[in-house]
Order: C-alpha cells, then structure tokens, then sequence
C-alpha cells in the first residue's frame, strides 16, 4: 500500500504540472527514452554478514529499465525506474523483487522564479544499503525487505549573477519488514539565501527544521521522537576565480517529545578554502571546533575537517579525502544517536582502452559512540572493470571486500563479494 501511494502521489504531480505547461513552440522540445536491461550473478561469501556462522549463495537478478528525459523551453522532467526481479540458489526463501525510481521536474515560473520537485524511492533486501547512503552505518543481520522515499519540493529565486533564495520542504521515511526494527519519518522546511555584496565579499544564510516520528510494529518501544533545528551562517571571501575562503558558524538542537532521552545543542565554527590550481587539480580543505550542550550530563567538545583532492589524468582521474566530526544515524535501521567518526576515502578510475575501463575505491571508517563509548571501524575496497561492445552493450566484472571490528561482537564481520553484470541500453531521442 505504501508502494502505491508513492507511485499515484507521484504520477498525479507529474500529471498536474505537464498538463499545466505552455505547449512549447515547435523545435523547443526533446525527449529521450532509454530502455535499458542488466543480467547480474553476484556470488556472496557471507550473506548475512555473521562472522561465526558465514552462509554463502550465488544471486542471479534481472533488471528491466526506462529512462525517460522530457525538455521544453521552460520545463524538464526526468524520470528513471527499475524493478530486480531476484532469485537466491539456496536461499530461496529470500526472493524478491527490488524497486529502484527517481523523479526530478523542474518548471521555469518566470525570467528569475523556478520551482523544482523531485522524489527517490528503493526497496530492496540488501544487507548493505546502496551507494550514496554511506551516512548509514547499521549491520542488518537478515534479508527482510525494507524501503526508503525521499521527496523535497523548492522554489528557487535569482536575484543577482549570483545572488539567489531558496525555500523548500522535505519528506523521508524508512519501512521495515522487520517488525524488530524502527520504522521513520522525518519532514520540515528548510531555507538558503546567498548573496554577494561585491564581487569578492558574500554571505550565506540557511535554516532548517525537522520532525522526526519513530514507531515500531512488534509492540515494544520504538527510539525517541525528536524535533531538529539547523540554522548557519557563512561568508565567503572570492581571492580570485579560482580561490575561495569561507568562515561558517552552525548550531543545531535536538529537542526529544517523547521518552527520556536527552536534548543537547551543538554549536559549530569552521574555516576553509576551496582552490582550483588549473582545469586539472582542485583541492578543498575546512576545519573547525564543535560542542555539544547537554541538558543533563557533561558536555562534549571536538575538532573536524574535511579535506578533498581531485585530480585528472591522461585517460583517468583520481580522488583522495579524509574527513571527522559528528553525526547522528538518525536514519539508520538501529539509531546511533550522537556519534564521532572519521574517515578517509581514495577513488581512481582509468579508460584502459576507448571500450576498456577500470574503476578502485577504497575506505576506511571509524565510529565511536559518545553515548556508550562503544567503537567499530569499517574497510571497504572495491575494483570493477567494463568493457563496452556493440556500441549498446557492456559486460561489467566487480570485486568487493568489506571487513567490520567492533566492540560489539555480534556486529564483526568479512564479506567477498564478487558480480558480474551484462548491460544492454540504446537511446531514442525524439525533437518537437
């Protein structure tokens, strides 16, 4: 039911906002569509991430696909979907079909007004939750489904060259079949202003408010209901084109509604440069200072930085960061609650050939809890090769080796996984 709901509430606001659109003057608009379709065998040494009772199984999927990009003169839309339909060999009991869409629309409302909706919806098994949610950190021990929908709407306002507002409004959820696990939802308004007094002197102004439900469907206590408050303020100093420094000051409140839980406030104060040494190189580096206030118990202070090198290469580019500080795991299956952690991350990808290329990821991550004190640090390493043929097909040979320690026996664990993948994609564009 869900699952519907999301489907309909996105096709009625897709329906309203095309079937208010001026019809675009002839040769202003374009449309592509993309069918696509990728055969996968993953092999799985340790399906449940246990390390004292490993379980291996081979993983067939199949993954039919359409991309559909929609363009007139003051419009766009864009849209992706696609189901896996999934078969375990000795597993079978796991079988599933996973779901995988995005839609993005966006509506010019005048010379300088615009506004912009977009809404990502996966579900799937997966112990590991998929690439771009590397902000959560939970060990899921079976392979009940679960599925997550992030929707925002915004309307963006360009007053100067570069001058802009933006306000908007968000919605999250989680949804477990577990019935041991929480289930979320997180929505609030949110807000930016930038503004540039002169070309070198200019300032950024954000606020953000979220309420966050937690409720639970084996009848036992879900995690605290919390309110969250993000307000900061930046100013950017521009030495040239390609120099940027920027001082930042932040504070952000949690406020619990329900349970016993704790309201802190942490308060935040960095410096920080972005600098483009040509068309090839580019670094970026911010550092600070954070405290966190306590209602009840003593407070807690630390430093964080970020740092990122980006560098490209005859046939290739690289990668290389490192970053700490403090989050929360407000979205994780099992909530962390307020956490300190650092890590470190290395990326290098290479076009071997005009049709042969490879792509290394390493990681490395480590988590310390500042409620219980408790650690764990995660290493991921990763090298895929792809190899393009036939113009619209490309086979695809991927390695993954990912290790967790922890102070938590339970949550140790070693996993190999090895895929290999048949793509097939072919592009038909259509000018009106």
């Amino acid at each position: 039911m869900v699952k519907q709901r999301i489907f309909f509430s996105t096709a009625l606001i897709l329906f309203s906002i095309l079937s208010g659109l001026p019809t675009p003057a002839l040769g202003k608009g374009r449309i592509e569509i993309l069918p696509m379709i990728t055969i996968e065998q993953v092999y799985d040494d340790n399906l449940f991430l246990d390390k004292n009772n490993q379980q291996s199984d081979f993983i067939t999927t199949a993954s039919p696909g359409i991309s559909i990009k929609g363009t007139t003169g003051n419009s766009s839309v864009d849209i992706v979907y696609s189901p896996t339909f999934v078969k375990y060999n000795e597993f079978k009991e796991n079988d599933t079909v996973r779901h995988n869409a995005a839609i993005q629309l966006k509506q010019q409302l005048g010379t300088y007004l615009g506004l912009t909706l977009n809404d990502t919806y996966f579900k799937t098994e997966e112990s590991i939750e998929p690439e771009g949610l590397s902000q959560i950190q939970t060990v899921r021990r079976t392979r009940k489904a679960y599925q997550r929908n992030a929707a925002g709407i915004a309307m963006d306002y360009q007053f100067g060259a570069n001058d802009s507002l933006s306000i908007g409004y968000d919605h999250e959820y989680l949804k477990n079949d577990d019935p041991a696990l929480d289930d979320f939802t997180g929505e609030g308004p949110r807000g930016l202003i930038s503004y540039w007094f002169n070309p070198h002197n200019g300032m950024e102004l954000s606020y953000g408010f979220r309420q966050n439900t937690y409720t639970r469907d084996d009848g036992s206590p879900p995690s605290d209901d919390f309110d969250a408050h993000e307000a900061s303020a930046r100013y950017n100093y521009r030495f040239d084109p390609n120099t940027l420094f920027n001082i930042k000051y932040g504070l952000a409140t949690r406020d619990f509604t329900t349970g016993t839980s704790e309201n802190y406030r942490v308060h935040t104060g960095s410096a920080g440069i972005n600098h483009s040494f040509s068309p090839i190189t580019s670094v970026s580096f911010d550092a600070g200072y954070y405290k966190q206030v306590n209602d009840r118990t003593h407070d807690q202070v630390g430093l964080f930085f970020n740092a990122l090198l980006n560098h490209r290469v005859q046939n290739g580019d690289f990668s290389l960061g490192g970053k700490s500080g403090w989050d929360e795991g407000f979205l994780d299956a099992t909530r962390r609650g307020f956490t300190r952690y650092w890590e470190t991350t290395a990326g290098f990808n290479y076009n071997i050939q005009d049709d042969l290329s490879t792509a290394t990821f390493l990681s490395y991550r480590k988590n310390r809890s500042e409620i219980s004190g408790l650690e764990d640090d995660t290493m991921t390493g990763r090298i895929g090769l792809r190899k393009n043929f036939l113009r619209w097909y490309s086979i695809n040979l991927d390695y993954t080796h990912r290790i967790r320690n922890s102070d938590v026996l339970t949550d140790e664990y070693a996993d190999n996984r090895i895929t290999m993948s048949v793509s097939a994609s072919r592009p038909y564009n259509w000018n009106y």
